[in-house]
């Protein structure tokens, strides 16, 4: 019925010509002193409390950049002082994304390499590949690698001592420019005051298969009577053998934020 109301309302509001509040209640099926009841009526308390959870839901939503789902907007609000937004459920909260059109926009994990510019002069091995050192200080090797995370793939740039193998620096980001180098050669300059006399990085290469869109094929598996013993191993462990559920706290690979603070924590 209000369905109805509504739609009549929304006919009055256009501006344009309009059939009457009579002619349409009588093509609705409606009485027009219920229209008139229904447009002096306020909002119910049901109706206040889900209008507040949908404001609630786009601050989320935006605040995730349109990556959040049902499942992280339910999570925030729960965390919400509010407690009629708190208390909101899952299903209120699908029911209220289905209507506003919000739907998670899931980043695809793309690694973006590079190539050596074949004009440019050939960067010069100055260690020659040895990785040893007698003396902390002495040789500093870097390397870039990136992480899988669910707002898509996190590049991680270190700095490695070759005699301690300790890691003077590093440096966390979503691009692969040359402040992801900086930052992490700053941390180890700025921890390190010993001289350091030579330092190498290796270049991120693509990878390269044997040839064009093809894969290498899986490894023949030798022993399968090892495979078959595995397999009557893992029928009498809990849960099939398999990796039980960690919290939300331990699982790795959440975000470039839950990498980040765990890194600070140890």
């Amino acid at each position: 019925m209000s369905d109805k109301y509504a739609l009549i309302a929304a006919e009055q509001a256009t501006g344009e010509p309009a059939p009457s509040v009579s002619a349409m209640c009588s093509g609705l099926e409606v009485s027009r002193s219920g229209f008139y009841d229904w447009q002096r009526a306020e909002p119910s308390k049901r109706q206040r409390r889900r209008a507040k959870v949908t404001r609630h839901v786009h601050g989320a939503f935006e605040a995730g950049r349109g990556t959040y789902g049902v499942r992280r907007v339910h999570a925030i609000l729960t965390r919400c002082t509010d407690p009629e937004v708190a208390s909101a459920s899952i299903d209120l909260v699908r029911a209220i994304m289905r209507e506003e059109g919000l739907a998670a926009c899931q980043p695809r994990a793309y690694k973006v390499t590079t190539e050596q510019d074949p004009d440019a002069d050939p960067i010069r091995d100055r260690l020659h590949r040895d990785f040893t050192a007698d003396t902390p200080g002495a040789k500093l090797v870097g390397d870039i690698t990136y992480i899988k995370t669910w707002e898509g793939w996190l590049y991680l740039a270190t700095v490695i001592d070759c005699c301690t193998t300790q890691v003077l620096g590093w440096s966390m980001a979503d691009h692969m420019r040359t402040d992801l180098i900086c930052d992490a050669l700053t941390m180890a300059a700025t921890g390190h005051q010993q001289p350091v006399q030579l330092h190498g990085a290796g270049r991120p290469e693509p990878p390269r298969w044997r040839r064009p869109g093809s894969r290498p094929r899986p490894r023949r598996d030798r022993r399968p009577w090892r495979r078959r013993r595995r397999d009557r191993r893992r029928r009498h462990q809990p849960n099939g053998g398999r990796a039980q559920h960690l919290p939300p706290r331990l699982q790795p690979g959440r975000t470039p934020r839950h990498l980040r603070r765990s890194v600070r924590r140890r």
